[in-house]
């Protein structure tokens, strides 16, 4: 932790002092792997630091183990190893400053895949120590952090094996260093020519490319874009038309993979030879350190492969199709086999079967060659054969419409004859015909061809709909204020309606409710819509009389004996009149019974009307029938001497009297009976009494009675 800080404080002290020199760092494409500087010598003097890291940051957190921070002011180098043994080197800075590296294996390989993270990093130092930096014996780390020694350990190598280099400047200062690579027992000076040292085909697919690997990366310059570097025989005669790298496309100076495009396929399998041309043909490969290609040759192997090319034809009997496979296959077929989907197989190349006719076959198909295996799957549609089928045009089909009729299949057919339910038969192939009423209808249709002598009849069911027909069913007659069902029984599939019933009322079911409020003619108007058919619309006139008008009042109430007199305002010009009551000739009535509902119907114009009153007995509001003096005189003067309730319409009576003590000293339950003043035959004194009285009166109502009596003698 220490040691990183103090990587951070250097960095900015750097920075600082190099912005106060005005010193200026340089830029390259170098500083991008694919424009790597090549060292073909054990020591490579760099003048001056890098600024940047060129265009495009090839050190991710994905693909290195300690340049944190990725590239700083780097520039990349590339060298092949000449020589086997342990890789070391010295990073040898010209002052005083901090830089660090990281080794990537290119061996087979190309820059981008460092960026991908294919290219494995070897070694990398972000050690935060000044001065001389590289891999050197007696390390043993393979990734130092900035809190590690300078060193790394070195990397024991093979010849042939290519690596490339990135050395970041983290001081920022323009001040260079020294590559140096003489302590390492491995010898990276090349004066090697490069060499062919793989061939990559395309297996059993497909393929026009193919894939050369070359011992070492040479100049995309030295590239022949024609391809007349290589040159290919083999079992097929094949010819070089192009050469291409995707380094190179990609902007890079070097590669070494190149992909040769070739006339056509390589079909049949065997060992080629792949021809590497020297400065004898006049283009030659060079590779990073000036040494140029010679003659050389690689053999490699091709598989046989099977390139599919497959057709049918299918022949249409009368039940039966025949399909024949056409098999332009190319390739050294040696196993093959077919497989229907119908429970048919075929080994043959180009097998012919005969099926009914009709649905679909799911073939599949397996060829083999010696070291290739292909499969194609396809569909065949068979055909209907010589089926009798048809369907009309028009859909759906509603009567007295022209409906035209087709023939579904087959097209070869020469003779037809249609015989539909109402005895009319036509000759035609696709007759047009009209039926008058709606229903479902079986039609018969005979194909036949006269050259193959096929023959087939069919029954086929159609159903007509129904054209929409809208008809209205309400009295001719209606008088104000009645409820009339606006009824409708229209012929068809219905699924809309719309009613107007001329009075400024629109409605939008089958059977609405309506009420006429004034009196006069209305046009009502139905229109209706199946859907299927169209529509249809209807309209017919009502008449609408004034139903009279009166009123017997609002409900009503009447007290315990009373008597009520229902006499209402008759309209002019009524015909007739009668009364719940069953009374005639009457134009008022009496009510003296509770409960009861009272009606009157009154009749002109045919229109009758009838209005209700309902009679109930108003307990609440009807003063109480009892009167119950508060003093009597009993001294037989035949005046007042007897204390009772004067009551009418009892039920039932209950009456007791108490002295002011409480005791009871008379009782009865007849009203007429009263107390006359005495106890056990004895005068009580004058003063004050109390008495109790309980009643029920015979509209039903119970009371209670309490208060003071005064006795006078």
């Amino acid at each position: 932790m220490f040691l990183s800080s103090q990587k951070f404080i250097l960095s900015f002290l750097v920075f600082t002092f190099s912005f106060y020199l005005l010193k200026a760092q340089v830029s390259g494409p170098e500083q991008d792997c694919s424009n790597a500087i090549s060292v073909c010598q054990d020591i490579y003097v760099q003048n001056e630091s890098y600024e940047g890291f060129g265009d495009m940051q090839e050190i991710l957190i994905q693909n290195t183990s300690c340049l944190l921070n990725g590239e700083n002011n780097s520039v990349w180098y590339i060298f092949t190893v000449t020589g086997s043994g342990d890789l070391e080197f010295s990073i040898i800075p010209f002052a005083n400053d901090d830089y660090d590296f990281a080794l990537y294996d290119l061996t087979g390989l190309s820059c981008s895949d460092i960026l991908t993270g294919v290219a494995p990093e070897v070694r990398c130092n972000y050690s935060g120590t000044l001065g001389p930096t590289g891999l050197q014996s007696g390390f043993t780390g393979i990734s130092e952090g900035a809190g590690g020694p300078p060193f790394s350990a070195p990397l024991p190598v093979n010849v042939g094996e290519t690596y490339a280099l990135v050395i970041d400047n983290f001081t920022s200062s323009d001040d260079g260093y020294t590559l140096d690579f003489t302590a390492s027992s491995a010898q990276i000076l090349d004066n090697v020519p490069p060499e062919l040292a793989n061939v990559n085909t395309s297996g059993c697919d497909e393929s026009f490319f193919l894939e050369v690997i070359l011992s070492e990366p040479v100049l995309c310059s030295s590239i022949d874009p024609d391809g007349t570097n290589f040159s290919l025989s083999g079992p097929d005669n094949l010819n070089i038309l192009s050469a291409s790298s995707d380094d190179c496309d990609a902007g890079g100076a070097f590669t070494s993979i190149i992909v040769l495009e070739l006339d056509q396929y390589i079909i049949n399998g065997g060992a080629y030879t792949l021809d590497l041309h020297g400065s004898d043909n006049g283009t030659f490969l060079e590779d990073n350190c000036g040494n140029i290609a010679i003659s050389d040759q690689l053999v490699f192997q091709a598989n046989n492969i099977i390139i599919p090319d497959i057709e049918y034809e299918i022949s249409t009997g009368c039940s039966n199709d025949t399909v024949t496979i056409i098999n332009n296959t190319e390739g050294n077929v040696t196993d093959i086999i077919w497989n229907f989907g119908n429970g048919m197989t075929s080994s043959d190349f180009a097998p012919e079967i005969t099926v009914l006719s009709g649905g679909v076959l799911n073939v599949t198909v397996e060829m083999e060659s010696s070291d290739c295996v292909v499969q194609e799957s396809f569909t065949v549609q068979l055909s209907d054969g010589f089926n009798a089928a048809f369907t009309s045009l028009t859909s759906p089909i509603c009567a007295n419409e022209d409906i035209e009729f087709e023939i579904t299949t087959p097209a070869f057919a020469d003779n037809y004859n249609w015989i539909f339910p109402d005895g009319v038969t036509y000759d035609i192939e696709n007759p047009v015909h009209s039926f008058a009423e709606a229903g479902t209808y079986s039609i018969s249709l005979t194909i036949a061809n006269s050259f193959e002598g096929c023959t087939e009849t069919v029954l086929q069911d159609v159903v007509v709909n129904p054209r929409p027909n809208a008809i209205i069913n309400v009295p001719s007659i209606l008088c104000s204020g009645e409820v009339i069902v606006l009824d409708e029984s229209s012929i068809g599939n219905i699924s809309a309606y719309t009613w107007n019933t001329g009075d400024g009322n629109t409605y939008e079911t089958a059977n609405p409710q309506h009420v006429y409020e004034m009196e006069g003619t209305f046009d009502i108007s139905l229109f209706v819509s199946d859907g299927i058919c169209g529509t249809d619309s209807t309209v017919t006139t009502i008449t609408v009389n004034q139903s009279p008008e009166f009123s017997l009042g609002a409900d009503t109430s009447i007290c315990f004996s009373e008597t009520l007199v229902i006499e209402p305002d008759f309209p002019p010009d009524f015909d007739s009149f009668q009364w719940s009551t069953g009374q005639d000739n009457v134009t008022s009535i009496e009510v003296s019974t509770t409960p009861e509902i009272v009606w009157l119907e009154i009749t002109a114009d045919g229109c009758t009307r009838r209005d209700s009153l309902e009679v109930t007995s108003g307990t609440d509001e009807c003063p109480l029938p009892i009167s119950i003096p508060n003093a009597f005189t009993p001294n037989e003067s035949g005046i007042n001497d007897v204390f009772r309730p004067v009551a009418k319409n009892v039920e039932t009576f209950e009456m007791q009297i108490f002295n002011r003590w409480g005791q009871k000293l008379f009782s009865t339950n007849v009203i007429n009976n009263g107390w006359d003043g005495t106890f056990n035959n004895a005068d009580q004194p004058m003063g004050v009494y109390v008495y109790d009285i309980r009643i029920r009166f015979l509209d039903g109502r119970d009371e209670y009675f309490t208060g003071n009596l005064h006795l006078i003698r």
